[in-house]
């Protein structure tokens, strides 16, 4: 039978949940900004022509805003994978820590 087995280390465990919570915020960010930023840019071609080249085609503004986008998304959504990695392997260690001072504690006990 197992024996009841204390809860410690408990900011840990709150910093992982904080992280896993940040995480899936911005994947969800990410998936926004894929949206917004062509959205963005294809509206107001004048800012993009204040910083470039005058003679820019009118559609400069949606091709840039596409590839802002995708570039925002894939930097978002692998911060949001690592930072959800790095909460799973926080929760992890804490499994191995628990197992190995029950496992520890059922040897002395014998």
């Amino acid at each position: 039978m197992k024996a009841p087995c204390e809860k410690r280390f408990h900011l840990l465990r709150s910093i992982g949940h904080a992280l896993k919570i940040f995480a899936v915020v911005d994947i969800i960010l990410a998936t926004i900004s894929i949206v917004v930023a062509p959205l963005t840019f294809s509206i107001n071609d004048d800012l993009i022509k204040q910083f470039s080249f005058i003679g820019l085609q009118p559609s400069t503004g949606l091709l840039l805003g596409l590839m802002l986008g995708v570039l925002i998304f894939i930097a978002c959504a692998v911060s949001g994978i690592l930072l959800f990695a790095v909460g799973e392997l926080i929760n992890v260690f804490l499994a191995i820590e628990e197992n190995t001072r029950l496992v520890s504690l059922n040897s002395q006990n014998k």
